[in-house]
């Protein structure tokens, strides 16, 4: 076999060859920090929403008259009854753990003495303001 030059290949397309020592051949790595970080962030993802699948109806039964509110404004029409579904709609999950992370981060305010008074009262009405109910730092437990 005579001693032939490699073949020209086009800039910036290198691979490593079989003597270079490197193993895979050119198979793409698995090692880079979004291939850890895809996988936690959907096992936290179903964890969270399984979560406020199981506590969703406890919530319910601890705070019936918010629960009770939109169905009290209007008769709803038979073709746009939910009742036989099982699960809630994905929007209403969504939004009772939105409320549960910032009942935490409330609860941290109101047990942290170095937070004023003042604006524990102006982020507790706030967050009232969104659930539809008086929230004081007891309330806060419900979630």
């Amino acid at each position: 076999m005579p001693n032939r030059p490699p073949a020209p290949v086009p800039a910036g397309f290198a691979q490593a060859g079989s003597a270079s020592g490197r193993k895979g051949r050119g198979l793409p790595c698995t090692c880079g920090p979004m291939h850890v970080h895809i996988p936690r962030r959907f096992l936290a993802l179903s964890l969270a929403l399984s979560l406020a699948l199981s506590v969703g109806p406890v919530l319910a039964q601890r705070a019936p008259a918010a629960a009770a509110a939109p169905a009290a404004s209007a008769p709803t029409p038979e073709w746009r009854r939910t009742d036989g579904y099982r699960f809630p709609a994905l929007a209403d999950s969504v939004r009772r753990l939105q409320f549960a992370a910032q009942a935490m981060q409330l609860r941290e305010y109101c047990a942290d003495r170095r937070v004023p008074d003042e604006f524990v009262r102006e982020r507790l009405q706030r967050f009232g303001r969104m659930t539809g109910r008086e929230e004081t730092c007891a309330s806060l437990a419900d979630y």
